[in-house]
Parts: structure tokens; sequence; C-alpha cells
């Protein structure tokens, strides 16, 4: 099985005789054939391996108030992962391993209760995790933002949750924009300048891209305020919103040197907003 996000091609293999099913929210993104080689591979086994996995020296913990969501591992050059069911906090959902270039991925089901034997190697929180690591491999980042393609002008609007984006994308659909995604995107570099790309949601969207030209932001207020930020300021203000790891010093340089090439060549502002279609024109006119 073949997948193409963001025009990166994950391939799936399986690997024992269980089926592969993915979430409904990842069938568009299913592509026959691809031209371009393959960026990540999965191979997808139904169960755990009977011999030991190494446990290795714990990196990094995703700690959410219900409790675990994953941790990662490191033993010699192998990382493991061990991925937890995020609607029951505790129970393994998957154990994965890879090696330092992130590219081929083995991963276990630690369960599977489906009476048809079909497993889905991406069942979140993995999926968005493997995406995160193609990424940090390449001239990408992915960030928490709305983002939309407005007359072909790819904008992102992006903030801490419950600064607006669910609202920003509603106002610009609205408006007749093309509504990309409202809480998770990749952001490529390109020979000539930045692309903004969706990606698999909990519900099904076709795949959905744009040139990336500005990016604000977000917050409410009384009335609509723009201000432009550069340097430093440009690159803090998207760094917070941005999809990164921590634990590995190179997967943060790479954000960092990333964003401070971006910002000299997208316009990043300030936004706040009054939750009506008067911020729409108060955007245009601050046009890129």
């Amino acid at each position: 099985m073949l997948l193409r996000i963001a025009d990166f091609v994950i391939e799936i293999n399986q690997k024992d005789a269980s089926a592969i099913k993915l979430d409904e929210g990842y069938q568009p993104f299913v592509v026959k054939v691809s031209e371009t080689e393959v960026d990540l591979v999965v191979n997808a086994f139904g169960q755990l391996p009977q011999e030991q996995l190494p446990t290795g020296m714990l990196l990094y913990r995703a700690q959410m108030p219900e409790g675990e969501l994953w941790k990662v591992s490191k033993s010699e050059e192998t990382y493991i992962f061990h991925v937890f069911d995020a609607d029951e906090p505790g129970v393994l959902q998957q154990v994965c391993t890879t090696d330092s270039l992130f590219r081929e991925w083995n991963v276990y089901m630690a369960f599977n209760t489906d009476e048809a034997s079909t497993i889905d190697p991406l069942k979140y929180p993995l999926g968005p995790l493997l995406m995160y690591y193609l990424t940090v491999k390449h001239e990408a980042i992915m960030i928490h933002a709305s983002g939309i393609s407005d007359n072909g002008i790819g904008r992102i609007f992006t903030g801490v949750s419950g600064k607006g984006k669910s609202t920003t994308a509603r106002i610009w659909f609205e408006a007749g924009a093309d509504v990309l995604n409202d809480d998770r995107l990749i952001i490529r570099k390109e020979k000539k300048g930045y692309s903004l790309h969706n990606t698999p949601m909990f519900y099904a969207d076709r795949p959905r891209s744009s040139e990336f030209k500005a990016a604000y932001i977000i917050r409410h207020e009384k009335e609509n305020v723009l201000e432009k930020l550069s340097g430093a300021t440009a690159v803090s203000a998207l760094a917070a919103n941005c999809i990164q790891h921590g634990y590995d010093r190179k997967m943060v340089e790479h954000h960092l040197n990333f964003l401070s090439e971006m910002v000299n060549e997208i316009s990043v502002q300030s936004l706040g907003f009054v939750p009506d279609k008067s911020v729409v024109q108060a955007v245009r006119d601050h046009d890129v």
C-alpha cells in the first residue's frame, strides 16, 4: 500500500496474515503507484514478535493529563517507540523500532480484537508521529494551525488552543477560501518558495496544498490589528506552535534553521481579530 502525504510517499508492507485497514482519514491519500521514490517504509506486523525487543535508555515521554501517549528509548543505534491507546491511556497499542535515519519502521501491534484480523498500523497517535519524523529528515516542519488558500495565497493562522484556529477556518471558508486543514499542517521548502499541505485527520478529506505566503499568530481582540513580526520574534512565535520533540539536539536545530530561513521569505504577522468576516478584508488590505 502506498500513501502520498504532503508529497511524501509512504509504503506500508503487510508482514503477516493480518490484513491492513487504515482509518478513513487516510483513504483519500492512498495511491496506486508513485513516480517518485519512497520516503518512509512501514513494515506492519499483527502482533508483538516472539523475541524480546530491546528496551534501552528512555529519551522522551509524551504525557497527557489522562496518561502516557507514547515514549521513545534508544538501545545502541535502535530507537524503540511504545505507543499507547489515546482513548484508553496506559493500554499499549504498538511497539515500533527504527534506526537513526527514521526511514524504515517495524510496527508491531500490541493488541488486536478485530474478528476480521485487520490491523491499522497508523492508528493515532502513531500516524502523526511518523509524519513528524518524515519532516525532521527533510526540508519540512509540522505545525498546529488552520491553513487556507485564498485566491492562490496560502496562509496559516496559528496559536495555542482557544485562540481561534477553527473559528478562523470557518470565517475564511464562508469568504470563499479553500480550507486546507484546521489543525495539523506540513510546510515544505521547495526550489522556489514554500508549500503548504494538509495531513490525514479522523475524517476523510482529499489531499490539499497551496503555495505558502503568509503566517499569522492569532488572538481574539475587540478590533482587527496586524503587526509585522521578523527575525527571532517571528521564529519564536512560530516555533511555539510547531510539532517538535526536544530530546534530540539535531531535531531542535532542524526546526530553528528551517524557520530562520522561512521567515525571511514569507510574511509573518501578529493578528488580533474580531471573529467575523471583517478580519478577511483586514488581512487582504495588509496583503503580502
